[in-house]
């Protein structure tokens, strides 16, 4: 239960999930100084809004008491319960993206097999350079409008780096699952056909190219969104 004051009088909300179920103001009497000891069996005056009611002040605290306990109840339901591995892996690839140093937009991927983590990977500028919120490119760092002037982007994209990390340290990607939190780029999408990666999925649309999209689906390879 929130108490709040309004008009200089005493008030009460019980809130539950959010949504206020009871919002009512105590209405005390005319004498100055006046001091209220309820019981529970006392009528209580309930203003909402030009309307007056009279409620059991015992029914308040029940409707209250309630809500706590299906609250309590309900949170540890939610500690219990277990992600499906889609969220698992995607909670994991937005983790990743929290590594980017790009000044525009922090994407994260990871490659997953059998339903291990293979490679992970964010968008940044390349190896040996600087970071992006430190100079390293310059388009990132300038006002150019989102989806314009991509061809003087020096970052490299989160699932280009997770395919060349596989690479990089001889790991075979073939019939893996990319999860990343962007849909793919024209140019990601290449690498993703000729990877070996056979499913991607995505948590948000990067709408600038619809082409990736329908090149992936021609190549046979499932692009699907969760949460």
């Amino acid at each position: 239960m929130q108490q709040f004051i309004e008009n200089g009088k005493r008030g009460y909300a019980i809130v539950k999930d959010k949504v206020v179920s009871v919002a009512c103001i105590i209405v005390p009497d005319n004498t100055p100084n006046a001091k209220h000891d309820y019981s529970p069996d006392d009528m209580i005056p309930i203003r909402d809004g030009d309307k007056m009611t009279y409620i059991p002040l015992k029914d308040i605290f029940d409707d209250y008491n309630t809500a706590v306990e299906e609250l309590k109840l309900r949170k540890i339901q939610k500690q219990n319960e277990r992600p499906s591995w889609d969220a698992y892996f995607m909670n994991i690839a937005i983790a990743v993206s929290t590594r980017s140093s790009c000044t525009r937009r922090k994407v994260g991927a990871i490659i997953v097999k059998e339903k291990r983590i293979i490679t992970t990977g964010y968008n940044g500028t390349p190896r040996g350079l600087k970071n992006c919120d430190n100079g390293g490119c310059p388009r990132c760092n300038s006002d150019a409008p989102s989806g314009t002037k991509l061809d003087e982007c020096l970052c490299s994209h989160a699932e280009e780096n997770a395919i060349v990390q596989a690479a990089y340290h001889g790991v075979s990607i073939k019939g893996g699952v990319l999860y990343v939190t962007f849909t793919p780029c024209l140019h990601c999408a290449k690498m993703i056909c000729n990877s070996g990666i056979r499913e991607v999925v995505y948590n948000e649309h990067y709408s600038v190219d619809a082409k990736a999209s329908e090149i992936l689906q021609d190549a046979g390879i499932i692009l699907r969104k969760v949460m």
